[in-house]
């Protein structure tokens, strides 16, 4: 839908929703589901992961990287120019490069992804565009769907599309290795806890522990010699 200078606010907020959903449901079903696939072998096989992204696909390049490093990965962003290059300079044949980049021309991306192939690297790109420079220089292209080319000014469906499919790499990325996944999820949930955690009192011979609502939580054990443990007021744990 064509948002016109005519449309009441009411009708535009109903556009851009539409426009955002349609995107999603284009891409679900045009994405190339065997380079899906690919694309999740790539991943999990590369020694170290590059992601590549300028300007609007900065963020889909950060956002990617921090779901990859949770779950083990060994991932580096660039989304300066000058750093982008240099680091696919160094890159070997065991390393995959993922440059993301809606119209898949980015001149930045597209060079530094060109010269990192040329290292032996493997390749991957995400965009909007299919058979644009990008895609046809990657070994895995992945193509999201957008209308965004009927808006006067750059809209963001191309990229809710982008990263409902990084998500979705992430997640079944996630399934090969699930129990890591899930310890690595549940180690970050606990480091940015501010839940009091009890705490450990020793006395002379005794030892008293008192733990608030949310229990007290250890890894590994802990021995006495003598004395006494006192528990007190834990409703869990």
């Amino acid at each position: 839908p064509y948002v016109s200078k005519d449309d009441k606010e009411e009708e535009v907020l109903k556009k851009i929703f539409s426009a955002n959903v349609k995107a999603l449901r284009d891409t679900l079903e045009g994405v190339d589901k065997k380079a899906f696939k690919k694309a999740i072998s790539l991943i999990n096989s590369a020694e170290k992961i590059f992601i590549y992204g300028i300007g609007t696909s900065a963020f889909l390049a950060n956002e990617f990287q921090y779901r990859l490093l949770l779950l083990g990965y060994n991932a580096h962003m660039f989304t300066d120019a000058v750093k982008m290059r240099t680091s696919s300079i160094i890159i070997g044949k065991n390393d995959l490069v993922i440059g993301i980049s809606h119209t898949g021309r980015t001149s930045f991306v597209c060079d530094s992804v060109k010269c990192a192939k040329d290292n032996g690297a493997k390749t991957l790109c995400i965009t909007s565009i299919e058979k644009s420079t990008l895609y046809d220089m990657c070994d895995v292209g992945l193509v999201t769907t957008s209308d965004e080319i009927n808006y006067p000014v750059e809209a963001l469906s191309a990229r809710i599309a982008q990263l409902s499919l990084l998500e979705a790499i992430t997640a079944a990325v996630s399934l090969k290795s699930y129990d890591d996944a899930i310890h690595a999820n549940n180690d970050s949930t606990l480091e940015n806890s501010t839940a009091p955690k009890g705490n450990i009192t020793i006395n002379g011979g005794v030892i008293t522990v008192y733990s608030n609502d949310d229990g007290l939580h250890a890894d590994g054990t802990m021995t006495i010699n003598g004395g006494s443990v006192t528990i007190s007021n834990s409703y869990e744990g």
